[in-house]
């Protein structure tokens, strides 16, 4: 019988989805330990959006706009 994984659950900080909202960011990052890939942001009604996909060994991200490299520090 395989072993299941617990649901996810997320708690944020009082002030997280204002900040959220307010920048207009996302947050995307990886685990290498849990070979995980989070997104999170907000749907347009406001409320927290988290996914999350699991790779064999994620080790980093790369960012691109218009299929051109956006340079470090930017």
């Amino acid at each position: 019988m395989a072993a299941t994984t617990p649901p996810l659950e997320m708690r944020v900080s009082r002030h997280f989805l204002s900040w959220l909202s307010e920048s207009g960011a996302s947050l995307v990052f990886t685990t290498y330990q849990t070979n995980r890939l989070f997104l999170i942001g907000m749907n347009a009604d406001g409320r927290l959006l988290v996914f999350e996909r699991h790779f064999d060994g994620p080790m980093g991200l790369h960012a691109a706009i218009g299929g051109q490299a956006i340079p470090r520090g930017t």
